[in-house]
């Protein structure tokens, strides 16, 4: 009897062994998005919940919201006359003779309605927290909504934490109530209670009854504010005459808010169309950050071609292109574009080509040797000579055509670097005087043509907004934007329809004068990236140094082994974003969210480098990198619900991409957990979401043969420690693994079945020893 139950359960192991090494794992990774919903609840004393993501319910309120996380056996309501009021969490309420009550804030402004009454928004944090209301708020706001003779004053409210204005309209007004645009990272109101922006009428914003700078979401409140948003209708004011105007003497005709709302509404209309080189200049100079197609399609245009273009200005609009995107076309792409330019065949598009040549070169004062074909001396002796002597203007072809203000403004604004030259500055006040003429006379007649001539006065240090400038009480300003239709692009000549070339045109000129008013020159004035990777190092100071790319993810603009995150600039990023950066064979994608939940400092990213004997020891098919992450010199090494997805270039790769797969690898080379990865066969990238930094790689996966190894054999197996609860690796992996690898490795499923089948041999040659044993003994 005892022998046969023996064999039994030697025979139930064994078939265990092969029948459990053939079930596959699933893979449990979490996804990669952002959770921006939260709640916390504040005690007295004690924090009660930590911050705690959650997924938004649709149509729930936060009063759900708040059983679902504690318990409804946990939450204490009582019936008033307003409906339910929470009066207990967690057993935490005030006796009879106490003022403390438990108050709900919804993006830390003090709600107007409770919990229960409340319907969760998109990225809402609301908090519970027990306070005195006999002791007075530390921060409170006020807001007023105007609409011609309707006045709605809300009731002051107490907030805590930075909220932005734009959370306070949204909660006091409500978002049912609210019709918005989203622009970057700010947002401006299209509609309140139904009241839509139309016409020259437009939803202002003031901050202690002054015009506001920034947007809605753009501004976090302070103590004391007063927040305004007023119904408005643009108007410019008609300032009275003055008999003491002197030449060039402004005219206080440009309404800040009117301009302000015009230059948003541009950029809006810029960014949500196709972006090219003259598109880039004016967002660079209006301080946006630029689209990441930009810059890929910036690469492949002058790759493809190899770095030669046929016509003259495709090496110029190309120049001010890449220096907009922050790199430099003396090296990109390998090709120098700058010497192609001084030794090109300027003229052969008229005084265009040579015009914009001059502009190119002082775009970032780029050095031109004297053994130039085209010295900066050569191109201002030749604009200067197509001048026409009868009216001081500049003619597209040739000096014996007639002057056009297009053609006068294009040289004007290359001229203007050289205003302190005796026979420059001539030409100047002429060709400055042509253009006055023609406003006055009303031949300026269309705005890409008032938007040349902009560009031209504001690089010259003149205000378009002059007396000089000024007709029946408009400005050329003025005049320039009654072309700018309802989307914030610009028609040629009149019209609702905006066109592209009108468009980028126009908004052109309304960045070249803000430029002017702000004192920083020519709208082509684009100086060489001033921050270098050095040693490997790149430091991002500013969002000009990113590139927005699709869905809300952000491509640092350099490669280096080592990034420097400035903290003013991950502050500056939506909360939801992804930062990506990359040292040219791997990249990495960070949610902002976990950078700005460590952002008490600038934090460090590191593409580490690995030893060569490690290197040595691993048969990789991609670089092997330590990933590192600090700040404060303290590692970042909880990622909490996050995940960074790694992507490695394998561009060389010739073998079988269906074997590839991302690997966990310790400093010494002796454990590796295989991570959940995606090959992409087009891009020649293979990627994975991991939890955690460590060393990483890509290998294939190998099965030669099935074998027991023994101690001379490469291939070591442990066992898996099983931990009770899951980390975020193990979230992220299908299974997890100790092996060293020598050049072979073997996925998980295999070594699954590998070691289940050496426990199965084992079993069996101890059964069959068994067996043998107690014949011995039966028989002697």
């Amino acid at each position: 009897m005892l022998k046969q139950l023996k064999l039994s359960v030697l025979s139930f192991l064994l078939v265990f062994s092969v029948l459990a090494g053939t079930l596959h794992p699933t893979a449990s990774a979490q996804e990669a998005n952002v959770k921006k919903e939260t709640i916390t609840i504040v005690g007295e004393e004690d924090v009660l919940l930590e911050k705690q993501s959650f997924e938004k319910m649709e149509g729930k309120t936060a009063y759900d919201v708040l059983v679902n996380a504690i318990g409804k056996e946990n939450v204490e309501t009582e019936s008033t006359s307003a409906g339910e009021m929470i009066v207990g969490i967690n057993g935490v309420k005030p006796s009879d003779d106490e003022s403390f009550y438990w108050a709900f804030y919804v993006n830390g402004i003090s709600s107007p309605v409770g919990a229960q009454s409340y319907t969760l928004q998109d990225g809402d944090s609301i908090s519970f927290q027990y306070i005195d209301y006999m002791e007075p708020s530390e921060n409170v706001v006020n807001l007023k909504v105007m609409n011609g003779d309707e006045e709605t004053e809300y009731y002051p409210s107490s907030f805590f934490d930075e909220p932005t204005a734009f959370d306070l309209v949204k909660l006091l007004v409500g978002a049912e109530n609210l019709e918005v645009t989203y622009y970057g990272n700010d947002v401006f109101v299209n509609a309140i209670n139904g009241v839509a922006m139309e016409g020259n009428s437009y939803w202002a914003f003031y901050i202690n009854d002054e015009a506001a700078e920034v947007g809605l979401n753009g501004y976090k409140l302070q103590n004391g504010d007063k927040i305004t948003v007023k119904y408005e209708t643009w108007e410019a004011e008609i300032p009275e005459e003055s008999t003491e105007l002197e030449e060039n003497q402004s005219t206080p005709k440009i309404d800040k808010n009117t301009f302000d709302r015009a230059l948003t509404l541009a950029n809006k209309y810029i960014l949500s169309n196709d972006v090219a080189e003259w598109q880039a200049v004016a967002l660079k100079q209006a301080g946006e950050t630029l689209p990441y197609s930009y810059y890929k399609g910036l690469r492949a245009q002058v790759s493809d071609a190899e770095g030669v273009f046929s016509n003259i200005t495709d090496y110029e609009k190309l120049t001010l292109g890449i220096l907009a995107a922050g790199k430099d076309p003396r090296d990109f792409e390998g090709y120098n574009l700058i010497e192609s330019i001084y030794n090109g065949n300027v003229t052969k598009q008229g005084l265009n080509g040579v015009a914009y040549a001059l502009i190119a070169l002082d775009s970032a004062d780029f050095d031109v040797p004297s053994s130039a074909k085209w010295t900066r001396e050569n191109l201002i002796d030749e604009l200067l000579e197509k001048q026409n002597d009868d009216d001081g203007g500049w003619s597209w072809m040739s000096k014996s055509s007639p002057s056009d203000a297009d053609s006068t403004g294009m040289v004007l604004t290359a001229l203007a670097p050289y205003n302190d030259q005796e026979e420059v500055a001539k030409a100047i006040t002429a060709g400055v005087r042509y253009l006055t003429e023609q406003y006055q006379s009303s031949k300026i007649n269309n705005s890409s043509t008032a938007a040349t001539v902009i560009i031209a006065l504001s690089a010259l240090g003149i205000d378009s907004a002059s007396i000089d400038f000024t007709k029946d009480e408009m400005n050329i300003v003025d005049y320039l934007l009654t072309f700018q239709n309802k989307d914030g692009g610009f028609d040629w000549q009149g019209g609702e329809t905006s066109d592209v070339f009108s468009s980028y045109i126009g908004y052109q000129g309304i960045v070249a004068y803000q430029l002017f008013l702000d004192g920083k020159g020519s709208l082509f004035k684009l100086p060489l990236p001033s921050q270098k990777v050095e040693a490997g190092t790149f430091t991002v100071t500013g969002v000009s140094q990113l590139f927005k790319g699709e869905n809300n993810v952000y491509v640092v603009s350099e490669e280096a082994n080592t990034f420097v995150l400035s903290k003013e600039v991950l502050e500056s990023l939506p909360n939801e974003s992804q930062l990506v950066l990359s040292n040219g064979n791997v990249r990495a994608s960070v949610p902002v969210a976990l950078l700005q939940a460590h952002v008490s400092s600038d934090i460090t990213f590191s593409f580490g480098e690995v030893s060569s004997s490690l290197k040595d020891k691993l048969a990789a098919k991609s670089d092997l990198i330590d990933f590192t992450m600090t700040s404060n010199g303290q590692e970042i090494n909880d990622f909490g619900n996050y995940l960074v997805t790694l992507s490695f270039d394998l561009g060389s790769y010739n073998g079988n991409w269906d074997s590839l797969q991302i690997y966990h690898v310790d400093e010494n080379g002796q454990k590796l957990q295989e991570m959940p990865t995606t090959v992409n066969k087009d891009t020649k990238e293979v990627s994975a979401a991991v939890g955690h930094f460590s060393i990483y790689g890509v290998f294939e996966k190998v099965i030669d043969e099935v074998k027991v190894p023994n101690q001379e054999e490469d291939l070591v197996v442990n066992p898996v420690e099983n931990e009770s609860e899951p980390t975020n690796e193990e979230q992220a992996s299908d299974t997890v693994q100790s092996d060293t690898l020598t050049g072979h490795s073997l996925p998980n499923t295999a070594t699954s079945l590998f070691n289940l089948l050496a426990v199965g041999g084992i079993l069996i040659l101890i059964g069959a020893s068994s067996i043998l044993l107690m014949k011995r003994r039966h028989t002697s």
